[in-house]
């Protein structure tokens, strides 16, 4: 089975406004850090609810947190996997955002 392509159009302020809302976490890669001639990542954002296109592309449901690493030299974030997956979202941060999400 080969991987759905996930490619998206976010970026860092996007993502910061996404995080502003709620909905993203970001945080660094630290030991996990990789470094090529060609690319360099250190940091992470997983985020939800960004857009319904690139949701759907990505097999990423509504509500559901899709993880990206930040390539630092082209400036783009590149598809990771899902968190429940990754599992880089704190339980009790999604929780205190479901409660916030809560009218």
């Amino acid at each position: 089975c080969e991987a759905r392509p996930c490619s998206v159009r976010l970026d860092q302020k996007r993502v910061v406004q996404l995080q502003q809302a709620g909905d993203a976490v970001l945080g660094g890669l630290g030991a996990s850090s990789q470094r090529s001639s060609s690319q360099s990542f250190k940091r992470w954002a997983c985020v939800r609810n960004w857009s319904e296109e690139e949701q759907r592309q990505c097999g990423v449901a509504e509500g559901e947190f899709a993880c990206f690493r930040f390539e630092e030299r082209s400036k783009r974030f590149v598809f990771d996997g899902l968190d429940d997956d990754l599992l880089l979202v704190p339980e009790k941060l999604k929780a205190s955002m479901r409660e916030r999400a809560i009218p």
